[in-house]
């Protein structure tokens, strides 16, 4: 039907529209082919998470819609949305992440050195790892941030009689250059159908700007070691 109207509005012959048909048909076919219809757009020059000196360049970084944590720059009211900020720390009181909330779902983000020898890839297999450790059904998949993990975690039983129910989970994060940003999606917007309700989480996290030398010399930190981040209020 649609096709019948913009063929009658914008007076097509028939062999224009079927030299129009025969392009379509090539380029659907060169797309599925290369596999660009599943391809992520890059990194640092279409899209984020960003590192700050690509941001400088790219005009994403004011003082007004960020909030500076040192490694770690968010972006406020991520998905027009009220959301809760709170650092996470280790046990030397370090603040080596942040938790953001809204409604019943909530990201942990956590910046990790990369200097040489990590990439995304493992620690996405390290995630992968850990969650079936703790009895997860976990898979992977490419989600709206690339290649992904997503699965069902079973809550830390306080008895042996203590049953729970299984939360869903996500783990999503990318490479840039020095670091790696690791995502912990759980609540609502990890299950399987809760894009919608995740869509501030993924905002978020592609706003996010990385700062590998925010706390610190980054050339001399260990990879997988969190960036560390200071707390603004």
């Amino acid at each position: 039907m649609l096709l019948r109207t913009v063929i009658r509005d914008e007076g097509l012959s028939e062999a224009a529209v079927v030299e129009l048909l025969s392009q379509a048909r090539v380029e659907a076919d060169d797309v599925l082919a290369t596999g660009a219809w599943r391809r992520p757009r890059i990194r640092g020059v279409e899209t984020g998470p960003w590192d700050v000196r690509e941001a400088a360049e790219a005009g994403v970084v004011s003082v007004a819609d960020r909030i500076d944590l040192g490694g770690l720059r968010l972006p406020v009211g991520a998905g027009g949305r009220s959301v809760e900020l709170a650092p996470v720390r280790d046990a030397g009181l370090d603040i080596v992440g942040v938790r953001a909330e809204s409604g019943a779902t909530t990201l942990e983000l956590q910046a990790l050195h990369a200097r040489s020898g990590l990439c995304w890839d493992e620690v996405r297999e390290s995630a992968v790892a850990w969650l079936r450790h703790r009895g997860a059904r976990v898979g992977e998949w490419l989600g709206p941030a690339g290649r992904a993990v997503r699965g069902w975690l079973w809550p830390e039983r306080k008895s042996r009689w203590a049953v729970g129910s299984p939360r869903p989970v996500r783990v999503f994060g990318c490479d840039g250059p020095g670091w790696v940003l690791r995502a912990l999606l759980t609540g609502e917007g990890a299950a399987p159908e809760g894009d919608g309700a995740a869509a501030w989480a993924y905002e978020l996290f592609a706003g996010a700007v990385v700062n590998a030398s925010g706390s610190g010399s980054a050339s001399l930190a260990t990879p997988g070691t969190p960036i560390t981040l200071r707390w603004p209020w």
